[in-house]
């Protein structure tokens, strides 16, 4: 049994029988499904009253048959993934300008070889002609 698969209800269930925290509210992210890439696993999203049930649930986590699981403020998480994002697009952006200078240096070489070859057949033209 994994929590990520169970309806909101067991998994609220469990969360105020191991911790005796209440829960505000409890919502499932399909993380998978929002990112496009199958195998990111998905998470729930769960409000507590205060942040003294926020900070009891961070250190005692939750023990799902054999699996502990693992509770982090939704802030963290967030800042987590914008950094991971920004790092994925600049590396993008690099490999972009890193293709782009490629091809100009490559089509550089092209002309310097298409307009050399169009001086050595003048040259040859005009030692042939005389």
């Amino acid at each position: 049994m994994l929590l990520l698969q169970q309806p909101a209800y067991p998994v609220q269930y469990l969360i105020q029988t191991q911790l005796n925290v209440p829960v505000r509210s409890i919502q499932f992210d399909p993380h998978d499904i929002r990112s496009s890439r199958p195998g990111v696993e998905a998470r729930w999203v769960v409000k507590y009253r205060n942040t003294a049930d926020v900070s009891k649930a961070i250190q005692s986590g939750l023990l799902v048959d054999t699996d502990r699981l693992v509770f982090y403020q939704h802030n963290d998480v967030t800042t987590r993934e914008t950094a991971a994002y920004r790092n994925y697009m600049e590396v993008v952006n690099a490999h972009a300008v890193i293709a782009a200078s490629a091809d100009n240096v490559v089509r550089g070489k092209l002309k310097r070889a298409v307009s050399s070859g169009r001086c050595h057949s003048r040259r040859l033209r005009y030692y042939e002609a005389n």
